[in-house]
C-alpha cells in the first residue's frame, strides 16, 4: 500500500502554489485546470502567474482539510510499476510505434 501523496512538498514539475489557511500546497496546472472549473479561469489569466512562471492561488473560503481531501480524489496515487507491467506497457507502445510508422509511410506513397 503506498502512502498518500505529500502536497506540502513540491516535485519537478509542480507549478501552481495553493495558499490554505498557513499551509503552502505545490500542485499541478494542468491537473487542477482538467478537474476543478472554478480555478480553470484563474489558472489561465496571467495576473495569477508569478515572475518565475509559478502561480500562486490563495484559497480562503476552504478549509486546508478540505481541500487536501479534494486533491487527493483528484491525483491518482502514485505506485510503482512492477516489472511484467512495464514489459508490457513496453510492448504496446513499441507496437502503437511501428503501427504508426507504417499508417505514415503510407500517407507518404498516396502523395507521391
Amino acid at each position: 500500500m503506498t502512502s498518500p501523496r505529500d502536497f506540502t512538498s513540491p516535485d519537478d514539475f509542480s507549478d501552481v502554489t495553493l495558499h490554505v489557511e498557513d499551509t503552502l500546497l505545490y500542485v499541478h496546472r494542468e491537473t487542477l485546470a482538467t478537474w476543478v472549473g472554478a480555478w480553470r479561469t484563474q489558472l489561465v489569466s496571467e495576473s495569477a502567474c508569478a515572475q518565475d512562471g509559478r502561480t500562486e492561488l490563495h484559497v480562503t473560503d476552504r478549509k486546508l482539510e478540505e481541500i487536501v481531501e479534494l486533491l487527493r480524489a483528484i491525483y491518482p496515487e502514485q505506485r510503482a510499476v512492477s516489472g511484467r507491467i512495464y514489459f508490457s506497457l513496453y510492448l504496446i507502445i513499441a507496437q502503437c510505434t511501428s503501427f504508426i510508422s507504417m499508417w505514415l509511410f503510407s500517407l507518404g506513397s498516396i502523395r507521391k
